[in-house]
């Protein structure tokens, strides 16, 4: 099938490949329309956008940059090779004492848990469950959080991510922090009468 705005809008529930595209396609469900490509051996699917949020032409333009990607290459880069890869790079160029503190944080919060993932399997509701489990110590979480920030965009410049995982929530005592995304979006939320918090990006492509 080729895809035309008029047959996107009206295919019925369903998974569809566009002839003119191998490999990128529309997912139909009974509430969302939702583009995707198909790609590596196992022939995993990753999501691109939504239909008609995101138009035709968008997401195939989309969808080609990701089967092109070099990212093809490092399908199965895992969080600890990308760490180690991350310590021997990056932490070099930091403070010392800025090196011990991204050791201890990726070692006994992230490691543990992600440590046999590939890096783009990860979702954010892995990474929320690291930092919810930090909430009692808000000063402990809110580091947590500015690490994993860096680590994930850095996965980003090597190209193990299409986008930063980043949707994190966390409590502070009347401190903001104000980073912008990749996208350039940044969302504060405070609660009046609460130290509340959160940042949030859009959710990374790839799920």
């Amino acid at each position: 099938m080729r895809f035309s705005d008029q047959t996107v809008r009206t295919l019925p529930a369903g998974k569809y490949f566009d002839d003119s595209t191998p490999a990128f396609g529309i997912r139909v469900g009974k509430q969302k329309r939702t583009w995707i490509v198909q790609r590596g051996a196992d022939r995993r699917i990753i999501r691109v956008g939504h239909y008609p949020a995101m138009s035709l032409s968008e997401a195939r333009t989309k969808g080609k940059q990701l089967l092109s990607s070099t990212q093809l290459n490092q399908d199965r880069v895992t969080f600890e090779v990308a760490y180690e890869l991350f310590r021997k790079t990056h932490l070099p160029r930091l403070k010392a004492r800025t090196q011990s503190d991204y050791k201890r944080f990726l070692d006994r919060y992230y490691l543990p848990t992600l440590r046999n993932r590939r890096v783009d399997a990860v979702t954010s509701h892995m990474t929320d469950a690291i930092i919810d489990a930090l909430v009692k110590t808000p000063t402990e979480q809110s580091h947590a959080i500015a690490i994993g920030k860096t680590f994930f965009k850095w996965c980003v410049r090597r190209r193990y991510l299409v986008r930063a995982k980043t949707n994190y929530t966390a409590e502070n005592t009347g401190r903001r922090l104000r980073e912008l995304d990749n996208d350039g979006i940044l969302e504060v939320q405070i609660r009046k009468g609460h130290s509340y918090y959160r940042i949030a990006q859009k959710e990374p492509a790839l799920f």
